[in-house]
């Protein structure tokens, strides 16, 4: 992290980031890193990217010469990791026996679920971006409400067939 762009950029990150209380480690690293995980660069031309890494293989997740619109991209993923993070800590953990039922499971009762597993992490997601950017909120309130009837389509579809 030695150029200016790229300390301010991520000095304002991690600000926003206690301002949400987001766990450090789920804020991108700074700058090149062989580290897995999420990774704020910025190119010779000025040109912000996030690059998400596993395995040795990076791929770019959003670019931008604009900081701000990478900083709202950031965040949707921040946001969404931790609000998959909240509803996963609210349920006790599957047994076996729980795992194997779930195999059982109707197709209306996937949909349900999946419905509400959207709906709860979505308004988890919101809120918190909410408390950094009302717009940023919008934006992804408008995505995720997009992202839903898109789910409730495929299950409708899926049992037409």
């Amino acid at each position: 992290m030695d150029a200016p762009p790229l300390q301010a950029f991520c000095a304002e990150m991690e600000r926003l980031g206690a301002a949400i209380q987001a766990p450090r480690e789920m804020l991108p690293h700074c700058g090149a890193t062989t580290d897995a995980g999420y990774h704020v660069l910025i190119a010779a031309d000025g040109r912000y990217s996030l690059v998400y890494s596993e395995r040795g293989v990076p791929g770019v997740v959003a670019s931008s010469s604009s900081p701000e619109v990478l900083m709202e991209r950031v965040f949707v993923e921040v946001t969404t990791n931790m609000a998959s993070t909240a509803v996963a800590n609210e349920q006790p953990p599957l047994d076996t026996a729980e795992v194997l039922r779930m195999d059982q499971l109707s197709e209306e009762q996937l949909r349900d679920a999946a419905v509400d597993y959207h709906l709860r992490t979505s308004r988890i997601q919101e809120a918190l971006l909410g408390k950094l950017n009302p717009e940023w909120r919008e934006r992804q309130s408008d995505w995720n409400a997009g992202r839903l009837r898109e789910t409730k389509q495929f299950f409708s579809e899926g049992s037409k067939d």
